[in-house]
């Protein structure tokens, strides 16, 4: 499990990495609580931390479709 921080941007399903490992992850949103099950679409580890990229429905169940970013936590399934 690592904490980190949840993207949503329009584009992002259409940025992402097509040669990436597919990863699926449970992502919980540290403000509210809500949680998602997600395919990452794009992982950048940055000096602040980790960012995810995800798609549209999982923002939406994050409660993050308007805002676009949360704190999440993030658990990677096998």
């Amino acid at each position: 499990m690592e904490t980190g921080k949840a993207m949503y941007t329009p584009v992002s399903a259409t940025d992402s990495d097509k040669t990436a490992e597919v990863r699926h992850a449970k992502l919980v949103n540290l403000q509210n609580g809500n949680t998602a099950s997600a395919i990452i679409l794009n992982r950048q580890v940055t000096r602040s931390g980790v960012v995810v990229s995800i798609d549209k429905k999982a923002a939406q169940q994050l409660g993050i479709i308007y805002t676009g970013a949360a704190p999440v936590d993030i658990r990677y399934k096998q």
